[in-house]
């Protein structure tokens, strides 16, 4: 028989205040980091921190119309992805689909009653080349010793992108799944656009 959630966190309570975290993306991170500001007395910091990004973010989306948007997808996986021939894909609830969605077409929505991790589904490439991303970036997950680029490279289907074919895959560092807030979202926007928008946002980045 197992013990209830409720007795862990009353435990929990007795010994230090508890705030449980869950969820991802955007406006997740945002309601997150205020709730916790309140509980510390931190609240002029953390909008000050929400401020900087959303600026960010408006900066972003001055410079980028709407008929330039392009069309991205964000990408992993492993040796056993490739064997398996399904692939991890960041929807638009995870956190840098999130703002990935609020700049480009990120059309990768999260099926409802799925058993992923939340911001996570896995996707076939037939199904990638169906809505063939203008822009790909992958992340290669253990234990694959060669990026995830590479073990694709002769695939059939791999080779048809449109990504593929005009050199606009990017390998990037996995790291960006193990946080979410406003300072890690900041650096997901700076690696990020400068990639998919290189001559439209240059000037942000030298300004």
């Amino acid at each position: 028989m197992g013990i209830s959630p409720r007795f862990y966190q009353r435990r929990r309570r007795q010994i230090a205040p508890t705030y449980l975290m869950s969820g991802s993306g955007y406006n997740v991170a945002l309601a997150r980091l205020r709730d916790i500001a309140q509980l510390t007395g931190r609240t002029t910091e953390a909008e000050s921190a929400i401020q900087q990004l959303e600026t960010q973010l408006e900066t972003y989306r001055a410079t980028i119309s709407t008929h330039q948007k392009k069309t991205v997808l964000m990408m992993g996986g492993s040796t056993l992805n490739c064997l398996f021939r399904r692939f991890i894909v960041e929807t638009t609830v995870g956190t840098a689909g999130s703002l990935l969605k609020e700049l480009t077409h990120y059309p990768w929505i999260e099926p409802a009653g799925q058993r992923m991790e939340p911001g996570l589904m896995t996707v076939p490439l037939d199904r990638i080349l169906q809505i063939d991303p203008d822009v790909i970036f992958v992340q290669t997950y253990p234990p694959s010793v060669a990026p995830l680029s590479q073990q694709l490279a002769n695939h059939p289907i791999w080779k048809r992108l449109k990504a593929v074919q005009t050199g606009q895959v990017h390998e990037v560092e996995q790291f960006w799944h193990s946080g979410n807030g406003t300072r890690m979202m900041q650096v997901i926007l700076n690696q990020l656009m400068p990639i998919i928008y290189s001559e439209q946002v240059s000037h942000i980045q030298n300004s």
